[in-house]
């Protein structure tokens, strides 16, 4: 069905290209992380998402929206100016947003007021799992599952927080990954059938049903990919960090030693090492660095899903000078 239009009641549905950016082709040679520097220091950024490189030739496209037009376009200038490569088809451009909106409508039994209480409850422990897995203060998860109104108006509430805070579609039980990608798979909105004195839900059938079994399956296991850091208790960067220590203690005479960081004197090796620790953890800095560095091997070289980048050009190597 249509709906009012971008962020209008009652829907309240939002297209995620409405004043948004999209640099398409961006080269794996590239930095998204350069991109990122640029937005963050713009007025007006809402979110940001990027694909996964293509299986072709590696490049992503990256997508941002604004607040507003006005801080879009002053967004659009600001990347304007970098210079990606010299690739043309990587500069950014304007998203001319769909002028008609359409979302998918839910079964009339879904507007049944046994099925709104019901989902009002099961959507409670939706918001309950994914406020916790993002680590959203549970202040807020209150406010929100502590709205007054009727079990309609708390699950409109609850519905539309999942769609804007998780890219969660509650009755299609799809978690996107951002709001482009979750409009792609479930529209901008899906709504409930409106009922009139005229025409009544029916009772609950087999799409309830099914929808009960889809969303207890999501709950039972909705989790996120959290990257490991290195344990301080892994023998391999305790045994680098006690040779860093042990580098940087010098033994002046029996009972007295130097932390040479500093010339701080100790009695003891060991307390110039806690010294170390405590005092000069920059000085490990690097030790911590090298152990992210390998872990990040690790992960990419074990992921079944890792791109290939057997596409890439071999780096050049720079012609020896003449002489």
């Amino acid at each position: 069905c249509a709906v009012a239009g971008h962020l209008q009641a009652p829907h309240f549905a939002l297209d995620p290209d409405v004043d948004s950016l999209l640099i398409r082709a961006v080269p794996p040679t590239f930095s998204l992380w350069n991109i990122l520097d640029v937005l963050n220091g713009c007025d007006g950024l809402m979110s940001v998402a990027w694909t996964q490189p293509a299986s072709s030739d590696m490049s992503r496209e990256l997508r941002a929206r604004f607040a507003s037009a006005a801080e879009a376009h002053a967004a659009l200038n600001a990347l304007s100016s970098m210079e990606i490569n010299d690739v043309s088809s990587a500069r950014p451009v304007l998203i001319s947003p769909s002028l008609d909106l359409v979302a998918s409508t839910a079964p009339p039994e879904m507007s049944h007021p046994d099925r709104i209480c019901k989902d009002e409850s099961i959507s409670a422990r939706i918001i309950n799992r994914l406020d916790s897995l993002l680590g959203i203060k549970p202040v807020i998860t209150k406010a929100v599952l502590g709205a007054s109104g009727s079990s309609e108006a708390k699950l409109d509430l609850q519905l539309l927080y999942l769609r804007r805070v998780h890219h969660f579609c509650f009755y299609a039980a799809k978690w996107g990954k951002d709001e482009w990608d979750l409009k792609r798979q479930c529209d901008v909105a899906m709504v409930r059938n409106h009922m009139n004195g005229v025409h009544k839900a029916p009772a609950e059938g087999e799409w309830s049903q099914m929808h009960d079994r889809r969303l207890e399956a999501f709950l039972a296991t909705a989790q996120l990919e959290r990257p490991s850091m290195p344990a301080t208790e892994n023998d391999k960067i305790v045994e680098r960090i006690n040779k860093a220590c042990e580098v940087s203690t010098a033994r002046l005479e029996e009972g007295k030693f130097k932390c040479t960081l500093c010339d701080k004197l100790f009695k003891g090796p060991e307390f110039v090492s806690k010294h170390i620790w405590k005092a000069h953890a920059d000085a490990l800095h690097s030790i911590y660095e090298q152990a992210n560095q390998e872990a990040a091997c690790d992960a990419y070289t074990a992921d079944p899903c890792k791109p290939d980048i057997s596409c890439l050009p071999l780096p050049c190597s720079e012609p020896a000078p003449r002489g």
